[in-house]
């Protein structure tokens, strides 16, 4: 069966895409929980393992860095989503972020205790994603989106007071002297190389129309 070239290069396309997007790496800043609150009942927070509070070296984030969150979606058992705005977590003196608000999680607010978890996910901003200090050899800095996604591990339910996630954090590497790796760079020589093909095949095309024209 015979395969395009375009084809071939399409695959080499996404085969290096695919490479590139499995090799970001990470750095843990934070731990995201489900907490039974003295104020607002079960509760989501985020403690901001980042500056001070850093514990090298799992979290070995420095200066302090502030966690804006925009948005907190909890599935339910039986179907369903609830949702609660950014703008009702609260950041203390040390960067720890805190859903406060007493009302109920069905009109919007902070307090979970009266629904059943199947999990929750969290999103946010970092800031600064640059200067800092703790980071592995070969980056430079963080990206400024974090996501941490909740599931239960103390049983079949989410459990104030028990389950947490660790917040990882996705590194910006050094770019000026990227070198290739070494499965991307075979990929970019097979494609030169079926381009080469093709360019040879095409040209003995054209010849062999041309000697039969003369002849």
């Amino acid at each position: 069966m015979r395969v395009s070239l375009p084809k071939i290069l399409a695959v080499l396309l996404i085969v290096m895409s695919w490479s590139r997007g499995t090799s970001a790496a990470t750095i843990q800043v934070g731990v995201f929980s489900f907490d039974t609150g003295t104020l607002a009942g079960d509760i989501f927070s985020i403690t901001n393992l980042t500056g001070p509070n850093a514990l090298p070296p799992d979290f070995p984030v420095e200066p302090l860095l502030t966690f804006t969150v925009t948005n907190l979606s909890a599935s339910l058992l039986g179907g369903g989503t609830l949702t609660v705005d950014g703008s009702k977590f609260t950041t203390d003196g040390s960067g720890n972020v805190n859903c406060l608000e007493p009302g109920d999680a069905g009109t919007g607010d902070c307090n979970f205790a009266a629904y059943d978890l199947l999990s929750a996910t969290i999103s946010g901003i970092l800031s600064p994603t640059s200067g800092l200090t703790g980071l592995p050899p070969g980056f430079v800095g963080l990206e400024s989106a974090v996501l941490a996604t909740l599931t239960p591990g103390c049983g079949r339910l989410l459990t104030a007071g028990c389950d947490a996630v660790v917040i990882e954090a996705t590194l910006v590497p050094e770019t000026p002297t990227q070198v290739p790796e070494p499965s991307t760079g075979i990929l970019l020589q097979l494609g030169m190389g079926a381009l080469a093909v093709y360019k040879l095949q095409r040209k003995s095309h054209i010849l062999n129309r041309l000697r039969r024209r003369r002849h």
